[in-house]
């Protein structure tokens, strides 16, 4: 059985992808300690982990499944993201990225691109005082300091800003706008978002969050699948 731990219903792009699959899955709104113990059942063949159950976890991943008696953990972000420019053959080689947030989402992304590129200049764009481990060349900024940026070859959106109920916001707004010819958002609610919408109009390559969401449960059916011959 595939189970969705979560507090509440938020996982319809998952559910679609296994409904398609025809997949049998259940979702569980549990304790934390009934989690533990699913955890520590091996009695499954992958759980989906919502963020509020990943604090319970010594490794904060969403995808727990069991490979010859072992736990294993998957930051299925890192893979999708990974894949997501491999698809659409994106190069950020000896490139500027503009990463807006310094949340976990934008934590992740960050390790992604020093990992898959040798040569890649970073700035983080943030408004919180979260910590952030960076290599050498790459800066942190405020959102005061966007405005002093004229050019980045790619702008990344790894904030809420944009989400649902937040349509209208970005941290690119009025005198914090970055000239730029490619904008990927990881929001996929809505589709295109006001960020995305705004540069595509400009004649920049757009990339929204649907793309890298369905890429990050579709990978993780790939090691499933892998896993148990399915």
């Amino acid at each position: 059985m595939i189970y969705i731990v979560s507090k509440e219903r938020k996982f319809n792009v998952l559910e679609n992808i296994l409904k398609n699959k025809n997949k049998e899955y259940e979702y569980l709104n549990i304790s934390e300690k009934e989690f533990e113990d699913l955890v520590n059942s091996k009695n499954y063949e992958a759980i989906f982990v919502s963020k509020e159950y990943q604090d319970c976890l010594d490794e904060k991943k969403d995808l727990i499944y069991v490979k010859n008696g072992e736990i294993k953990y998957t930051e299925l972000l890192y893979i999708g993201f990974s894949k997501f420019l491999d698809r659409n053959n994106i190069n950020m080689n000896e490139k500027r990225v503009l990463l807006l947030g310094s949340n976990k989402k934008a934590r992740t992304i960050y390790r992604v691109l020093k990992d898959k590129y040798e040569k890649v200049t970073v700035f983080i764009a943030t408004i919180s005082e979260e910590l952030m481990d960076l290599e050498a060349g790459d800066r942190r900024i405020k959102k005061v300091e966007i405005k002093n940026m004229k050019q980045s070859d790619f702008i990344i959106n790894a904030t809420t800003l944009g989400n649902v109920g937040e349509e209208n916001s970005s941290m690119l707004e009025k005198e914090n706008e970055v000239r730029s010819y490619n904008i990927i958002d990881l929001i996929y609610e809505p589709k295109e978002t006001a960020l995305l919408l705004k540069y595509k109009v400009k004649g920049a390559r757009i990339y929204g969050g649907l793309e890298i969401e369905k890429t990050k449960y579709y990978e993780a059916l790939k090691i499933l699948e892998n896993e148990f011959q399915v």
